[in-house]
């Protein structure tokens, strides 16, 4: 536990040892003086902490997002995403933007690693999925248009970084086509 500092006493006791024939009068100015500088010396420190503590914050939120999605950045600025974005949430009701936005601002990195989840969960199937029984029943059509999209995805750089995931999805959607 801290311990607090009564400022006026130990200033005015500093200036009582220092000054005995100086006024009252100039005595309390210069106390009052003081009183005002470490005033605003502790709220500079206070402020550095938080300061700290949000530029923490804040790299540990990037390292989160880089970590689930080294390419976010450039998930973000496709249209795809945008248009996922302006989509109402059904959880919240409000628009999914809206809902990222603030979690960007309080640095909740679990918040925008959801939704990037959501948004490819919605895209496209993942590798587990791909190799259940119930993608295997899709038609070889579709698998070749989801192969296709696939392709596209890549090309765009969206797959960046989960190249594994993306050869066993490659490798799910070939074995539909191939009737394996």
């Amino acid at each position: 536990m801290e311990k607090k500092i009564n400022v006026r006493e130990a200033l005015k006791d500093h200036y009582d040892s220092l000054a005995q024939d100086l006024p009252p009068d100039i005595v309390e100015k210069e106390i009052k003086k003081d009183e005002r500088l470490f005033e605003l010396a502790e709220e500079r420190a206070r402020q550095n902490i938080s300061e700290v503590a949000t530029r923490v914050d804040k790299d540990q939120f990037e390292k989160d997002l880089r970590d689930a999605y080294p390419n976010w950045k450039e998930i973000w600025r496709t249209p795809e995403f945008q248009a996922f974005l302006a989509e109402v949430d059904g959880i919240s009701g409000f628009e999914r933007y809206d809902v990222i936005d603030s979690a960007f601002q309080r640095f909740d990195s679990r918040t925008v690693i959801k939704a990037f989840n959501v948004f490819f969960g919605r895209s496209r199937t993942s590798p587990n999925q791909a190799s259940s029984s119930r993608s295997r029943t899709i038609s070889i059509e579709e698998a070749r248009k989801q192969l296709h999209e696939l392709g596209k995805e890549k090309s765009r750089g969206l797959w960046k970084g989960r190249e594994k995931e993306y050869a066993e999805k490659e490798r799910a959607l070939w074995k539909i086509i191939d009737g394996d």
